[in-house]
């Protein structure tokens, strides 16, 4: 595998907020293990990580699902039934968490993992996520310990997300799911400490509206102390959309970028004006949505997801 990242990093001159993006890649070992690149922005330095799945020798889901990165860097990831730990060293994981099936949405921020699962949906279905029975809980990544997160009856998720400070959710609450022009999609943001959730915007399929596709990782950020839920929404019969900003405290959103295509969102990271994004062959930045820097080349290895800390 090439990267061709130095050159472009020495004129990045935005630093990302710990300075790590991570990358799933589509791996050769196929299913004996996925393999990941850390990207170290300070150090200007990337290295290949790799994660085994003899740990799910006779499960019944024998590949990865959904992943996320916590404190020190460590990689999580479940393979929608369990929850386990990476050791990096050595491509083993541990399991810290059981029982989840069938597990729709994970999401992790320093020593918690957020889990959505559906456990009366015994098919493993996908769309389990817009069926009743979802259920939300965070799992202490040191200790184990769960705690079930409250959700208002009827309530599903997906494009589920962490602020920087732990203190938020922010997911896709979808009405309607699959009735044609009828179906809504909610954008909300849940406070932990009051159990509450609020509507901060609205996509209807009447209206040729959407966010983006429930299947896609990091599909909004957290900007500026996170007063700032940054997001994307194609709206007007476009099949471009714009990049929002929701101000929590103002309870006013304002456009900071448009035209984005939505084949650019498989991930996106935001930090100080830059945006993060990647298509199907490349990673880039930009500020304008027009002049854009590559700072990974896709040569042998194809992305899958990524995530900007």
């Amino acid at each position: 595998m090439k990267y061709y990242l130095l050159a472009v990093l020495l004129a990045c001159s935005t630093r990302l907020y710990s300075q790590q993006i991570f990358l799933r890649l589509f791996s050769a070992s196929g299913k004996n293990g996925v393999d990941f690149v850390q990207i170290d922005h300070d150090k200007r330095t990337a290295k290949k990580l790799h994660c085994d799945y003899t740990v799910l020798k006779n499960a019944n889901i024998d590949f990865m699902t959904y992943w996320g990165v916590g404190a020190g860097n460590i990689i999580y990831w479940t393979n929608g039934e369990n929850l386990y730990k990476l050791n990096s060293a050595n491509g083993s994981s541990k399991l810290i968490a059981s029982k989840l099936s069938f597990v729709l949405e994970l999401a992790v921020r320093g020593n918690y993992a957020y889990v959505a699962y559906n456990p009366t949906n015994a098919n493993a279905d996908l769309n389990g996520r817009h069926a009743p029975g979802v259920k939300l809980v965070r799992i202490n990544l040191t200790t184990g310990d769960r705690k079930d997160i409250y959700l208002s009856p009827g309530t599903t998720i997906t494009n589920l997300t962490v602020s920087r400070n732990g203190q938020r959710l922010s997911f896709i609450d979808t009405k309607n799911f699959n009735k044609g022009t009828q179906q809504t999609e909610y954008l909300k943001v849940y406070d932990l400490k009051s159990e509450t959730a609020r509507t901060l915007d609205v996509a209807s399929a009447g209206k040729r509206e959407w966010f983006v596709n429930a299947d896609r990782l990091n599909t909004a950020g957290w900007g500026q102390n996170d007063q700032y839920l940054i997001y994307y929404k194609s709206e007007k019969q476009n099949s471009n959309g714009s990049m929002f900003a929701y101000d929590l405290q103002g309870g006013k959103r304002r456009k900071l970028l448009e035209n984005v295509p939505q084949m650019d969102f498989l991930w996106f990271g935001y930090s100080k004006l830059t945006y993060y994004f990647s298509n199907r062959n490349k990673l880039y930045s930009t500020k304008d949505g027009k002049k854009k820097t590559t700072f990974y080349t896709l040569t042998n290895d194809n992305i899958l997801e990524a995530i900007v800390l």
